[in-house]
């Protein structure tokens, strides 16, 4: 007798979550804006993301709780703000989100950082060495966000990131490292490839990363 094959409790959970979210997303895009009843649709998906267990943001057992929460809760607002413009076909409800939580924390990072009088790039954050530009470099939020960050980069809809390049170099320009760092290369690879010293373009990527962060932001947020 054959045995009937059935897909696992954890995956069944994940695909009724994300069939859950994407209803109530929908409800709410469906109600007019300002409203009541969008009002009410909005605070049932805050609280279906909060109950999912879903939500990830790697990095946040390294600063204080309240920074955390602080961020979460304008991540909350963003959903809420920007829900029109969530597209299933793009990404599951909670890779949004995660995605809207990473860049909030980026952001509720540097705040924090600057209170301390210690912002840095290549600064350890924390015990653990992990600085600021690591985090940057490291989007672990999912593979989706990556592709986006990266098809960003690709697209370049003002050609500033391939217009900011090492001195003389252009083929050394800001979205060629990134893509480059996003794909896994290492600086010791990129370095050969293009025969640069490795503190010259890591000192450019640092000052790039600095520079385009607002824009980033803009585009993620």
């Amino acid at each position: 007798m054959k045995s009937i094959k059935s897909s696992s409790p954890a995956k069944s959970d994940r695909q009724q979550i994300h069939q859950q979210l994407k209803a109530l997303v929908l409800d709410a895009q469906n109600q007019p804006p300002g409203s009541k009843k969008r009002k009410i649709a909005l605070d049932k998906l805050v609280r279906a993301i909060q109950a999912s267990g879903r939500l990830f943001c790697k990095y946040k057992t390294n600063f204080p709780e309240e920074l955390y929460n602080e961020v979460l809760q304008e991540t909350f607002f963003d959903v809420c703000r920007k829900i029109d413009r969530y597209e299933p076909a793009k990404a599951q409800v909670i890779t949004w989100v995660n995605r809207l939580l990473w860049w909030r924390f980026l952001e509720g990072m540097e705040t924090y950082n600057k209170h301390r009088q210690e912002l840095s790039l290549d600064t350890p954050v924390d015990g653990s060495g992990m600085s600021f530009l690591d985090i940057l470099e490291q989007p672990e939020v999912s593979p989706e966000f990556v592709d986006e960050l990266q098809e960003y980069l690709q697209q370049d809809p003002e050609g500033s990131f391939a217009q900011r390049h090492v001195r003389g170099r252009p083929e050394a320009n800001f979205r060629a490292i990134a893509l480059r760092r996003l794909a896994g290369e290492s600086w010791q690879e990129i370095s050969a490839a293009w025969d640069i010293p490795i503190p010259t373009l890591s000192v450019f990527y640092q000052r790039s990363c600095r520079r385009f962060l607002p824009k980033f932001r803009e585009y993620f947020l």
